[in-house]
């Protein structure tokens, strides 16, 4: 697909099926060069008329001297809680068998293509695989809504529910490296299946992956425990962590916001300049406002331009020195960022001081958002030198703080911090920040 000459670009077009349409995307750079997009089905199931509706509150939140960041409406969250992720035999069966079964799917499809004799039975292997890929896709998309709906519903505690997302999210990622082979083959034949269809195939995949869901992946098999913020709401999630680096410590979380995206896909087509750009200086003004930001496009055949969602991924000053610090995914027909992504040096971001001092020792926590990062520290009150501590909060025993900032992720509810000291415990209480 083409931008013409004014930038225009056309919007989001019926997906592969009604039923699990909500798969399109687009991914471009800044320059106005158009990359590729992921799309992201919504993970609830509500009317259109609603969805759109609730994106006059738009779920992407401002913050000052800092990216903003796209968060599920406090309204409509359904449970938010720290659960910690370690050494769970049957999630790493599942996810050796996830991984197992995917791979098997490009395995099968290199084969059937290769010994297929003429064009006509390699087109029919495309045409087969395009159906079985896209009934494996629904597949997962059913689980994991089911999953949801359990987990929110409580049938399931939280270390099953993250046990399932990171089972779809294996098999995910081998399913797009199925679909990727599916478009070079598709080409090679005069594309019996068209591109879009193709396109929309891998961006139903999308919803279904993270980064967070990528790393605990291996903390099922290798035992290491991580804690991991866990927010749901009926069509929506959020997942965050802290990453401890030999050389800095990182905070990473994944966000989707299902009421944010139009399941429609009404034909919107917009111009990259005088719509989508503007947008984005809009709502990330810290970022996308001025020239801290450097653009990477996150492309690889097929593009997925003809869905009318659009992409982009920026690195700034606070991020991890990645280039994909802050990924965003906008709906052109809610006008709505539905899926973000953010990677930072913890060190880097501004946060808030709460802090209480007795018997010659301080106790400093650094807050932010919920669900954003949260560091505590102890300090002699008289030389300002870091003071080695055990750290609780609320209750739970987080580590020792190394004569450091221990970083972790802040709870969304009030929540009260204790630190053991030379001359007793020291204990704070923080309030929600809105």
């Amino acid at each position: 697909m083409k931008a013409d000459q004014n930038g225009d670009m056309a919007g989001p077009r019926r997906p592969l099926r009604d039923r699990f349409g909500r798969g399109l995307v687009a991914v471009l750079a800044l320059a106005l060069v158009v990359s590729s997009a992921l799309a992201l089905p919504a993970l609830g199931s509500p009317a259109s008329s609603k969805a759109t509706a609730e994106t006059d509150r738009q779920p992407v939140v401002p913050q000052t001297d800092t990216a903003a960041y796209l968060a599920i409406d406090s309204e409509r969250v359904e449970t938010s809680q720290v659960v910690t992720v370690g050494l769970d035999p049957a999630g790493a069966s599942a996810v050796t068998t996830a991984r197992l079964r995917g791979e098997f799917e490009t395995s099968r499809l290199r084969e059937r293509f290769t010994a297929a004799a003429t064009e006509d039975a390699r087109r029919l292997v495309i045409e087969n695989t395009t159906a079985r890929l896209d009934a494996a896709i629904a597949d997962l998309e059913a689980r994991q809504q089911a999953a949801l709906d359990a987990y929110n519903a409580g049938a399931i505690p939280a270390t099953a529910f993250v046990r399932e997302l990171v089972a779809i999210d294996t098999k995910a990622s081998k399913l797009g490296e199925t679909v990727d082979q599916l478009y070079t083959y598709d080409s090679a034949v005069g594309t019996p299946v068209p591109e879009r269809e193709i396109a929309r195939l891998k961006s139903r995949l999308i919803p279904l992956q993270g980064p967070v869901r990528d790393r605990l992946a291996t903390h099922v098999a290798d035992g290491n425990p991580r804690r991991v913020h866990l927010t749901t709401a009926a069509d929506g999630l959020v997942l965050s962590t802290i990453i401890d680096g030999e050389f800095s410590t990182r905070y990473l979380r994944e966000a989707l916001v299902g009421s944010a995206f139009d399941d429609r896909f009404a034909d919107k087509p917009i111009s990259i300049t005088e719509d989508f750009v503007p947008r984005l200086e809009e709502l990330y003004p810290w970022v996308f406002g001025s020239d801290r930001r450097s653009n990477t496009a996150l492309t690889n055949e097929p593009y997925y331009v003809q869905a009318g969602v659009y992409g982009m991924a920026v690195s700034h000053p606070q991020g991890s020195a990645d280039a994909n610090d802050l990924v965003v995914y906008y709906d052109a027909d809610t006008d709505a960022i539905f899926r973000e992504i953010q990677r930072k040096d913890v060190a880097a971001v501004p946060t808030e001081s709460v802090t209480t001092a007795e018997d010659g020792y301080r106790l400093v926590v650094e807050t932010t958002h919920a669900d954003g990062p949260l560091g505590i520290r102890v300090e002699n009150t008289t030389t300002g030198d870091a003071v080695e501590s055990t750290v609780y909060l609320d209750g739970d025993p987080l580590g020792i703080t190394n004569r450091a900032t221990h970083w972790t992720v802040t709870p969304r509810r009030p929540f009260s911090v204790t630190v053991t000291t030379p001359t007793g415990n020291l204990t704070t209480t923080v309030g929600t920040d809105g």
